[in-house]
Order: C-alpha cells, then sequence, then structure tokens
C-alpha cells in the first residue's frame, strides 16, 4: 500500500531448537588436509531447547483516527457539486459524506450506502476500494444551494455502521438550535460519532457556534449566489464507552432545521499471546556426500484463541550448521595450552587449523598456521593466559603463562566447520509435511507455504548465536480460517556438504508465531 497502517499483531513464545547432524561412526583421526567424509552415515537428531506459552488473547478496540476531508459549497445554483480529497483514499479505510441540499433531493453517490437523509441533509458512508477515486461528486434534481463534505477515518470495523437517530424538519417554526436525535447505545465501547444538521433558507451570514460539549466541527458549510438559500454544519467525536449518543448545534440566525447522527464501530484488535506447546523430536539417517537428508521438525499443538479471528501464520529461521572443536596436541613434548577452546568460526565450509610453535625466549612466543588459512604470529606472553587470533575467520588459541616452555615444533589442531547458507531447506508441503485439527476445532485449517525456499542463515559473528531472517512456512489467508487448535508437523531437508567433518554440527532454529495472514 502507498500509506502505512498500523494493524493488529501479535507475537507469541517464539521457540528454538538445537538441530545437530551426528556421525554414527564420528572419528578422532588426525587431519591431513581436508579430508572428505563421503561414506560418513548422519543423522538429523533435533532436541527441544525450550517453550514458553503465552495467555489467551481477548478482544479489544483501537480508537478511530481522522486521516482528511475536503468540503465544497455551490456559489449559485446548481445541479451538481463535487469535492476531492489531497490525496488518493486508503484501502479499507472509512469514507464519510455528508450533503445538504435545498430544494432539491440528492441521488445517492455510486458505491456509498445512504445512512439517513431527514429533509435537506444527507449521510452516505462507504469503505474505501484499492484504487479509490479522491473525488466524490453528488447531483441534484433541479437547481439550487449544494453543500458536500468528504472524511476520511482510520482504524475503523467493516462493517462499521452501528446506531442512527435523526431528527426531521420543523416547518412551522425557525430556529437557532437543534438537537439530531438520540441513539440507541452503541455496541462497543470504541466508536466514531458523525452529527450533522442541514439548515434552509437561512438568512445570509449564518454561521454555527460550538456544538455540543466534547463534539470537534467538521465543516460550516454555506453556499453563496443561491436563490435558494440552505447550509449545514458537522461535528464528530470518538467515544471510549458505550451508550447512547446526541449532539446539539447553534447557529446565529434562525433557520428551519433537521438534523442526524451515526455511530461507526472502531476495528478490534486483540491482546493476549497466541502459543505452542508438547513439541517433540524426529531424526533421519542419510549419508554424506551422497543426497538430501529429510526429517520431521519438532512438532506441537499450536493453538490460535485470540478471539479475533484473524488466524495465523508461523516462521522459521536459522543460523548456519556450526561444529566447533577443541585444540588437541598433535606433535613435539607434551605441553599444554593455556585453554583447549577457541571462539567461534565464522566462515562457512569445514576444516581443520594447524598451529606450530616456531621459536620461544619467554615472553615471546612465534608460531605459524595452516589450513584453513595460513600465516603467522607473535604472542608476548605474560603471567596468566594469553588469547591470540588465528587467521581471519574467528578462531583463537591459548597459550599458557611465560612460564610455560613451549619449544619449537610443537604443534595443535583443531577442527571446525559451518554448512552453507542453503543447508537447511524446508519439505514440501503436501506430503510429508502435515497440519491436523485436534479435536474441538471446526474452523478450516491453516496451510504451509514457501516449504521449498531456502531459510537464511544469521548474518553476525557469531553464527551459533545470530538467527536470520525469517521465512513464513504456514499461514492462513481469511479470516476464521486455523482458529484453535493443530498438530503441525513441518519437516526438512538437510543438503550435506561433502567436506564435513563426521561430527556433530547444531544449528539454532528458531520458531515465531504471529497473529493475522
Amino acid at each position: 500500500m502507498g500509506h502505512n497502517r498500523v494493524s493488529s499483531s501479535f507475537r507469541s513464545a517464539i521457540v528454538g531448537w538445537d538441530m545437530k547432524l551426528t556421525s554414527v561412526r564420528a572419528g578422532t583421526r588426525r587431519p591431513r588436509g581436508r579430508r572428505r567424509a563421503a561414506l560418513a552415515l548422519v543423522a538429523l537428531v533435533i532436541a527441544l531447547m525450550g517453550v514458553a506459552a503465552g495467555p489467551r488473547g481477548k478482544v479489544s478496540a483501537a480508537a478511530p483516527a481522522f486521516v482528511q476531508k475536503k468540503a465544497a459549497t455551490t456559489t449559485a445554483d446548481s445541479t451538481s457539486l463535487s469535492a476531492t480529497l489531497t490525496s488518493g483514499p486508503i484501502q479499507n479505510d472509512l469514507l464519510i459524506v455528508v450533503a445538504g441540499a435545498y430544494p432539491a433531493t440528492l441521488t445517492t453517490p455510486a458505491g456509498y450506502t445512504l445512512v439517513t437523509s431527514p429533509v435537506g441533509v444527507y449521510l452516505w458512508y462507504k469503505v474505501a476500494g484499492a484504487s479509490e477515486s479522491p473525488t466524490v461528486s453528488v447531483t441534484g434534481s433541479v437547481a439550487g444551494a449544494l453543500e458536500l463534505l468528504v472524511m476520511e477515518w482510520s482504524g475503523m470495523a467493516s462493517p462499521s455502521l452501528d446506531q442512527t437517530a435523526n431528527s426531521p424538519n420543523d416547518a412551522a417554526a425557525t430556529h437557532t438550535t437543534w438537537t439530531t436525535g438520540v441513539t440507541a447505545a452503541t455496541t462497543q465501547a470504541s466508536e466514531l460519532v458523525i452529527a450533522a444538521v442541514g439548515l434552509y433558507q437561512p438568512a445570509a451570514g449564518n454561521s454555527y457556534s460550538p456544538w455540543s460539549a466534547g463534539y470537534t466541527a467538521q465543516a460550516d458549510l454555506e453556499p453563496t449566489g443561491s436563490a435558494s438559500l440552505g447550509a449545514a454544519g458537522v461535528a464528530s467525536r470518538v467515544v471510549a464507552a458505550t451508550g447512547t449518543q446526541t449532539a446539539t448545534a447553534t447557529w446565529t440566525k434562525a433557520s428551519y432545521a433537521a438534523g442526524m447522527i451515526a455511530t461507526f464501530k472502531a476495528a478490534a484488535t486483540c491482546t493476549g499471546s497466541l502459543s505452542i506447546g508438547a513439541p517433540t523430536a524426529g531424526s533421519v539417517a542419510a549419508t554424506v556426500g551422497a543426497g538430501v537428508a529429510t526429517g520431521a521438525l519438532p512438532f506441537g499443538t499450536w493453538s490460535d484463541q485470540t478471539g479475533c479471528g484473524s488466524g495465523w501464520n508461523g516462521t522459521i529461521a536459522m543460523s548456519l550448521f556450526h561444529y566447533q572443536g577443541a585444540w588437541v596436541q598433535t606433535a613435539g613434548a607434551a605441553r599444554a595450552l593455556g585453554s583447549t577452546t577457541s571462539a567461534n568460526y565464522t566462515a562457512a565450509g569445514s576444516g581443520y587449523y594447524t598451529v606450530t610453535v616456531t621459536s620461544y625466549a619467554s615472553p615471546t612466543l612465534n608460531y605459524s598456521y595452516a589450513g584453513i588459512e595460513s600465516g603467522t604470529g607473535t604472542a608476548t606472553l605474560a603471567a596468566g593466559n594469553t588469547s591470540k587470533a588465528v587467521g581471519t575467520k574467528g578462531v583463537t588459541i591459548v597459550w599458557g603463562p611465560s612460564s610455560t616452555t613451549y619449544a619449537a615444533t610443537m604443534a595443535y589442531t583443531i577442527k571446525v566447520g559451518n554448512l552453507s547458507a542453503t543447508a537447511l531447506t524446508l519439505a514440501d508441503g503436501g506430503a510429508p509435511a502435515s497440519i491436523a485439527a485436534n479435536s474441538g476445532t471446526v474452523s478450516p485449517n491453516p496451510t504451509f507455504t514457501n516449504t521449498t525456499a531456502n531459510i537464511t542463515e544469521g548474518s553476525g559473528a557469531d553464527p551459533t548465536q545470530t538467527v536470520g531472517a525469517a521465512t513464513k512456512f504456514v499461514t492462513v489467508a481469511v479470516v476464521n480460517q486455523g482458529m484453535g487448535d493443530y498438530t503441525v508437523s513441518p519437516r526438512a531437508s538437510v543438503a550435506f556438504d561433502p567436506s564435513v567433518w563426521a561430527q556433530t554440527y547444531v544449528a539454532q532454529v528458531t520458531y515465531t508465531i504471529v497473529s493475522g495472514p
């Protein structure tokens, strides 16, 4: 849309899982370059990490918001009059038109619905379409004075009309004050109230004084150059409690009058959250480098009881599948490092680093490294441990204190890896993925979508912590579809990098549930 609107959206629990790719015969062989595990049998094991469930939802209503208006009056007796809003109405906003005419009767503009029309004043409304015209025109049965006001309001329900009332004209006497009539009690707290009073045969130069308390004047319409004088006044208010509605208008010069009033409901919004519970784990086996593994993701009972009937959709996102080994001494006299752990390897692909001491004269230690990256480094050891970067892809090595007797040819190796960004793909939505309604649910099921799209991994420096942008996997296109409790069983396919280590790879997978299609 060309304009943004705040829409109802309720974020529920974000549920994350560790997804582990584990070799059934994980090796501990000393690496010699990047080793191809072409025949290693790998299982996709999905373990539940955590669940948080939110409360059931409830219905409330937002406040209507004024967007724009345009007024017009004739300058001579005429059979037609138009008013054009400054910008095109936004789809689904409420358009309200008030018009005055004397002595003509007016024809309802195309697409609008007549609310009420006591003699001399009219009120119409419609919901703006996708390419709604900003111009509204009225046509009279005979030439005369015409007044026109077009208003646009956002945040309205559809259908929105609630209560109406009018007070027919008093042809026996002229007045300087008039009441619109009294509506029945509104059916919800948040509503827009529109009041209008039409005058006919007023003296020239007539004007409205302030309306009843709480009302805002929207227009004081008085044509000029007409032999058959008429005028109209329009006011509005937004109420926050149910009750009857009425308004009184006052003007400066005695005239015949008629009045009307209408209330329009604000759009409903929902508070609370959706929930997911009782997830399970699943697994699947495949041969690394020889195909794609497909298995069930954790599934649970997804529940939508928000009350608004707007349905729900889910998303899934993941980080890179990540393996982070430990430093192991592979050459030279035994000498411990300050720590066997490393910061996370952040690049795609799998491999190893071997760091070899080239010389040590306390406190200066020189070393070289090879494997995924090659280069040299120098560390100045201190009384405590000293951490140094190994290359530029996140790996670090922690040397012990300066009192440690490191020597040339001592070597340490670590295995690391991340599967490619396209490793995990959502499986086909027809079968084997499934959505099953649980007992007591009567609305149509939600449906899978985008189930063959790749899921973007995290873009941060630490792939085990950063989760990427979500991909929608369940969606609802219509109101009241997917309302209730469902067991949702999405599935995933993993394409294994043929150069991965026969080790355990872990990815962070995050599900997010949001309300509304």
